[in-house]
């Protein structure tokens, strides 16, 4: 007995693979479909593989860990903004008598953006931003709020390495 063609009008909305995937036996139709599907795996497999790597997860820091922090050009321009000139002398500056109880003059190496120096968590928010208190080279401290860990010295930011 001669094989039936399916009854399928051929029109403008199919294309002739399409016309030609409806002639095809249960056997024929699976073969196509798993051949569709490794194809189709295969892709999945290349797109993977081209994908770029997923950034390295930041490292949970606790209360009282020591980090390295590079100051941004703002912290810089603060900690040099408020610290005594260093040629001249404060005190001097100061006339005598003007100076209130337990008055402290901020005296220090001068800054720049980018210096990495150490700093300790003093408070952690929401377990994404961290508070420090950076150690600068000279008799005061920078309190940084709201910053975040990276994985190399960024200004502004801070890590494990240097």
């Amino acid at each position: 007995m001669a094989k039936k063609e399916p009854s399928v009008n051929k029109d403008a909305n199919f294309n002739e693979t399409q016309f030609n995937a409806l002639k095809l036996t249960g056997a024929q139709a699976k073969a196509e479909s798993d051949k569709a599907m490794a194809n189709s795996n295969k892709l999945e497999e290349a797109r993977k593989n081209t994908r770029s790597p997923k950034p390295e997860p930041s490292p949970k820091f606790k209360l009282g860990d020591t980090v390295i922090y590079s100051l941004s050009k703002e912290d810089s321009m603060d900690v040099n903004g408020r610290r005594a000139a260093p040629i001249s002398g404060t005190r001097e500056q100061i006339p005598f008598g003007k100076w209130h109880p337990g008055a402290v003059a901020h005296q220090g190496t001068q800054t720049q953006p980018g210096d990495c120096l150490p700093a300790i968590v003093v408070a952690i928010n929401n377990g994404t931003f961290y508070d420090l208190q950076v150690f600068l080279d000279g008799n005061d401290t920078l309190w940084v709020e709201g910053s975040t860990p990276t994985t190399s010295p960024t200004e502004g930011a801070f890590s494990t390495k240097k």
